[in-house]
């Protein structure tokens, strides 16, 4: 039994005549009839009456065309869903970022995304910009936001946008109250260095911009997350320097302090594997390109003009 045999026998069952069902099908009347009873043969059953003045369906005809109906429902069903995931319009999109684009850049990104492609869902991971690149190396996500420069053959990115440095420092300390700071106004203090490894451009950028000004910082502590250093410093241990959008974490005790020095912005950007791209990514990266998404709610979600407030 093939499927033509299915077709061919609903249309009969729907028809009820062979010529207006042979016409339907756009195929000559005696082979249709021909494969009819090539499949009543095959069920072993009569499907239907046939007289010359008109066609009915058996009963055994009445149940077998529910099922057929099913049979093919089932199956046009799942080639659409093929269709759709193939294209980019169905599926899942797993996407790993670093700690402070979640809470900043994110939400406004998957909600635009949401709007555009609502049966796409999207699997989120918080992740360090090394563990994002062991991800994407292995398969296991799709896309990253992470700081570049990266340099690894293997994986392409596309900028999403360029932000700034902040201060943090415990809200009870001497530094709090200014607003603003010079990067040397740190240098007396314990440091707590964010970023472990050499794939961390974060942790290189932080550490060339001392550099520049000829500071050496008093490095007390090295912690690969970047939430684990603000709660830190909320504990008093030391002060930090932390990309902008952090400064949208409201953490107990914690104030967030701008730089007056000028030193480069970081780039953040869509990372992905140069020999995976899923359609779904596809369709992210189609979407990040619309300049309506940057002037809208993404832009908000860059800005810093809150910053040097104790947080709430």
């Amino acid at each position: 039994m093939e499927l033509r045999h299915l077709r061919y026998f609903i249309a009969v069952a729907e028809e009820l005549h062979f010529s207006r069902a042979a016409a339907r099908l756009n195929v000559a009347q005696p082979p249709l009839s021909t494969q009819i009873r090539q499949l009543e043969e095959e069920i072993g059953v009569t499907l239907f009456l046939r007289t010359r003045r008109r066609v009915e369906l058996t009963e055994a005809g009445e149940a077998f065309l529910i099922e057929a109906r099913r049979v093919l429902g089932v199956l046009e069903r799942g080639v659409a869903l093929a269709r759709e995931i193939g294209t980019g319009q169905r599926g899942t999109l797993r996407l790993g970022a670093v700690y402070s684009a979640i809470y900043a850049v994110v939400p406004q990104m998957l909600r635009a995304f949401a709007v555009q492609h609502p049966d796409i869902s999207v699997e989120l991971s918080e992740m360090t910009v090394q563990q994002q690149l062991d991800a994407l190396a292995s398969g296991t996500i799709d896309v990253g936001i992470l700081r570049s420069p990266i340099h690894d053959a293997r994986i392409e990115t596309r900028l999403l946008f360029r932000e700034g440095i902040v201060a943090v420092v415990p809200a009870g300390h001497e530094l709090a109250s200014r607003g603003a700071i010079h990067v040397a106004d740190l240098a007396p203090y314990p440091f707590l260095l964010s970023g472990i490894g050499l794939q961390s451009s974060f942790r290189q950028h932080v550490l060339g911009t001392f550099d520049r000004f000829g500071i050496v910082p008093n490095i007390t502590r090295e912690i690969a997350e970047i939430h684990s250093i603000i709660s830190l410093v909320g504990a008093g241990l030391g002060v930090s320097i932390a990309p902008a959008t952090v400064s949208h974490i409201r953490v107990s005790d914690v104030v967030y302090l701008r730089i007056l020095d000028d030193i480069p912005q970081i780039e953040v950007s869509l990372a992905w594997h140069r020999d995976v791209r899923p359609p779904v990514l596809s369709a992210l990266l189609a979407m990040v390109q619309d300049p309506a998404l940057w002037r809208g709610g993404m832009t908000s979600a860059i800005d810093t003009s809150h910053i040097s407030q104790p947080a709430r």
